[in-house]
């Protein structure tokens, strides 16, 4: 396997896993409900939307050392998890986007200059 081959999916790999820590160990059943604007919430479903994807962003940032990168995937996390709560689409398709998302990334990580923290290179 080539170097580069090798390092994107070194990246690809960790940001899979920073995925499942996000959105299985660091998002609270009281951030799952409150994101989803079918419920009554004393925050607004935006707030706890905006709170999980920075989430998101961060671990990306962390893993690939691209603040570009972090926002790109806030923005992306918001809008899947926003389709899955009204209902556009299941958790399973959820997860798909989620996963695509993270090839895509990866690839954009493997061009890009880390400017920050990254883990790779």
């Amino acid at each position: 396997m080539s170097y580069t081959l090798n390092i994107y999916f070194n990246i690809l790999i960790l940001l899979l896993m920073s995925h499942m820590i996000g959105d299985f160990v660091l998002q609270s059943t009281v951030m799952a409900e409150g994101k989803n604007p079918a419920n009554n919430n004393a925050i607004d479903s935006i707030w706890w939307l905006t709170a999980h994807g920075a989430t998101h962003g961060l671990l990306v940032i962390l893993v690939t050392g691209i603040p570009l990168l972090g926002f790109l995937e806030m923005i992306m996390h918001c809008s899947i998890d926003h389709g899955k709560c009204i209902k556009l689409y299941t958790f399973n398709t959820d997860q798909l986007l989620h996963i695509i998302c993270k090839i895509v990334l990866s690839f954009f990580a493997l061009n890009i200059t880390p400017t920050t923290l990254g883990l790779i290179k």
